[in-house]
């Protein structure tokens, strides 16, 4: 087996060494076009790992080995006399002959060649070597293009688009594998393109929603950061409304800046719920407003109008914080009276006040 003492050597390489030198003429190509059309195409990737070619007819050593077999039986049975005779060989045939030898001598030569070559020249040719991705910064799209195709690599059909201030827009900031990585031809490469610098424009923001102008900022990439500052009179000023900026009106700013905005800092206090001006909804919203966690009570009471706030748990004038606690108790007439606790007569009564519990901050 050839291939096993030369190893690069393809499949179709082998198959035509093994035809044009079969001991059996019958096994041969049958002329010498034959075999150069076998040639021109051997060397074709789709021909690299073909069908290791097998032998039609036997060849002449097992043909030879039966024929004398069959003499030496007939020698010595004394069955068969058979007259040798010498045939006469005519010049024609003899120049046919040195015709064959001669394509058959320059086949064989031929073929010598083209295993040499394989040998030395077939490992490097089917061995890939790495490209290196070229720098690509700054130029044009229709550039980097051509040059990754030239180097061999395949370029994705979608560009990518990026913010970056150095670039100009529509120009090519950086490919995927990035310049200077090396891969295999046909790697798939990806550009992407700058859109230009992303800047904005910072507008006066005083007396305006701190969490309107924040959200509009962030949609930019600029960092906002929020203080509360203390004023002297509460009623100058309206609660989360900005009264100062960090960056003043006109400054272009980037993705990825920063900005602090003021607004003051306002104490708010919890109103009179039992004064009759509130119902139960106007405290939901009063204490989703301000974080507050709420916490309602029902109690039966014929006494008051049903739906009455009858107590709270944080007095008119505390402080309000969120995050903390309020208990409002609220007056229920669908609620049967429970019987009166008296202590007196050996009742357990709960006397304690849920006012009692809250904690206060």
């Amino acid at each position: 087996d050839i291939r096993e003492d030369v190893e690069y050597l393809p499949q179709s390489v082998e198959n035509i060494i093994m035809k044009s030198t079969a001991k059996n003429p019958k096994n041969r190509y049958n002329d010498a076009r034959a075999m150069y059309e076998d040639l021109k195409t051997c060397l074709d990737e789709s021909r690299v790992n073909e069908d290791k070619w097998e032998y039609q007819f036997a060849e002449l050593d097992s043909d030879n080995k039966k024929f004398t077999k069959q003499v030496e039986k007939a020698i010595s049975s004394e069955e068969v006399e058979e007259e040798i005779t010498v045939k006469k060989v005519s010049d024609d045939e003899v120049k046919k002959e040195n015709r064959l030898l001669i394509a058959l001598t320059s086949i064989f030569v031929g073929l010598v060649v083209i295993v040499t070559v394989l040998v030395f020249f077939l490992p490097s040719i089917l061995k890939q070597k790495d490209i290196i991705v070229p720098e690509v910064a700054g130029k044009t799209v229709s550039e980097v293009v051509v040059e990754l195709q030239e180097l061999g690599f395949e370029v994705a059909d979608e560009t990518e688009t990026i913010s970056d201030s150095t670039i100009q827009s529509g120009r090519v900031v950086k490919v995927s594998p990035p310049s200077g990585a090396k891969r295999t031809p046909g790697t798939k490469v990806t550009i992407f393109v700058s859109s230009g610098s992303s800047k904005i424009e910072i507008e006066d923001y005083i007396g305006k929603n701190v969490f309107e102008v924040r959200g509009a900022l962030e949609a930019y990439g600029i960092d906002v950061f929020i203080e509360y500052k203390e004023v002297d009179n509460t009623e100058d000023y309206e609660e989360n409304v900005i009264m100062e900026q960090s960056v003043d009106a006109g400054t272009m700013l980037s993705t990825g800046d920063d900005i602090t905005i003021y607004v003051p800092k306002i104490v708010n206090e919890y109103p009179d719920f039992t004064d009759g001006t509130w119902t139960e909804e106007d405290i939901v919203d009063f204490c989703d407003e301000y974080g507050i966690i709420l916490v309602v009570l029902r109690e039966a009471d014929s006494s008051h109008e049903n739906g009455t706030i009858l107590k709270q748990s944080r007095p008119k004038g505390y402080t309000i914080k969120a995050g903390t606690k309020l208990t409002i108790t609220v007056a229920d007439n669908t609620i049967e009276p429970e019987e009166e606790c008296n202590p007196l007569e050996g009742d357990i009564c709960d006397i304690a006040d849920d006012s009692a519990n809250e904690s206060i901050e």
